[in-house]
């Protein structure tokens, strides 16, 4: 199956799994944030697009403890903003994912950042996601040297993806 053709059947696994997992499986993500990761960490987090396991109360968490840095795509590249108020301080781009807007949030360098949680369509067993084909995410990672970890739910798993040279690794990938 080519990523294309892939990217249309994972967004329809993703699309179908039910109310009752997806807050079992946002409740497990809130506890791994939360107790397992350090509270040290500089986290370069996502807004939720369509169907992805959902971060709202993770980036309403970081948000309350001053600690929500949230990506831009700007020049075809994504840069990183730390947003105060995600109530106010994002809005919907062309693809419709709410990013930040600069003139309310402060643009910080990715040497900042020392994890990013990472959406994908899908994930493997050698830490290889599907994203969505722009190659956002693999150009940001091709000079991050801190720690990215994939995000999603279970049912986004498969035995290997499709890969090319530009695509990325992961440090980890936490399904849930």
């Amino acid at each position: 199956m080519n990523k294309d053709n892939l990217r249309s059947y994972m967004k329809e696994i993703r699309k179908n799994i039910s109310f009752e997992r997806r807050k079992s499986a946002e409740e497990s993500l809130e506890s791994f944030v939360f107790e397992k990761l350090s509270s040290n960490l500089t986290i370069l987090s996502f807004y939720s697009f369509q169907s992805e396991i959902s971060l709202q109360k993770v980036n309403a968490i970081l948000s309350s403890q001053s600690r929500l840095y949230l990506p831009k795509i700007i020049n075809n590249e994504l840069k990183v903003f730390k947003v105060d108020q995600p109530s106010t301080d994002v809005e919907k781009n062309c693809f419709g994912i709410f990013e930040p807007i600069p003139k309310k949030c402060s643009e910080i360098p990715l040497t900042s950042i020392n994890c990013i949680f990472v959406p994908g369509l899908a994930f493997d067993e050698e830490r290889s996601r599907l994203g969505y084909g722009k190659g956002f995410y693999d150009k940001l990672l091709a000079s991050f040297e801190g720690t990215s970890i994939g995000l999603g739910f279970k049912e986004q798993s498969l035995k290997i993806i499709p890969t090319e040279p530009h695509d990325k690794k992961l440090s980890k990938v936490v399904l849930f």
